[in-house]
C-alpha cells in the first residue's frame, strides 16, 4: 500500500490516496477531482480539465500515465498503524483514506478488537 497526494498528481490540494497499484491511485484521484468540481470548488477545475484533456491525446495521456506510474513505483511502502494489522483481518473491514472501519465500527490503534476479527 502506498500513498500520493492530489498534488503529487497534478492538482491542488494534498488529499491523500492509497492504493494497491498506480492505477488504483489514479482512479482515485480522477474521482477526487471530479467529486471536488462537482461540490463547487474552483480549485480542482484545472486539473479536472487537464485530466478529461489529457485522454483526447493518447501520446500525451500514455506519457503523463508513465510518469505517474514511474512516480508511485519509487515510493516506499506505507508503514501500518498500529492495530491495523489486526483490523486486517475482519472480513468485512473497509478501508477510508487512512482510516479503518469494519462493520462493528472504528478500529484504531486502541487495544478493542472488532468481534468479526475473531480471537
Amino acid at each position: 500500500m502506498k500513498t500520493m497526494t492530489c498534488r503529487q498528481l497534478g492538482g491542488p490540494c494534498e488529499h491523500a490516496h492509497q492504493g494497491d497499484s498506480a492505477d488504483n491511485i489514479i482512479k482515485a484521484q480522477d474521482a477526487h477531482l471530479k467529486q471536488a468540481v462537482d461540490a463547487g470548488d474552483s480549485s480542482h477545475e484545472a486539473a479536472r480539465s487537464d485530466m478529461k484533456g489529457r485522454w483526447r491525446h493518447p501520446k500525451k495521456a500514455m506519457d503523463w500515465y508513465g510518469s505517474a506510474k514511474k512516480q508511485f513505483a519509487e515510493l516506499p511502502d506505507d508503514v501500518p498503524a498500529a492495530g491495523a494489522a489486526r483490523a486486517r483481518r475482519c472480513r468485512a473491514m473497509r478501508l477510508l483514506d487512512r482510516s479503518t472501519r469494519c462493520s462493528m465500527g472504528w478500529v484504531t490503534g486502541a487495544p478493542r478488537r472488532c468481534a468479526m476479527s475473531g480471537p
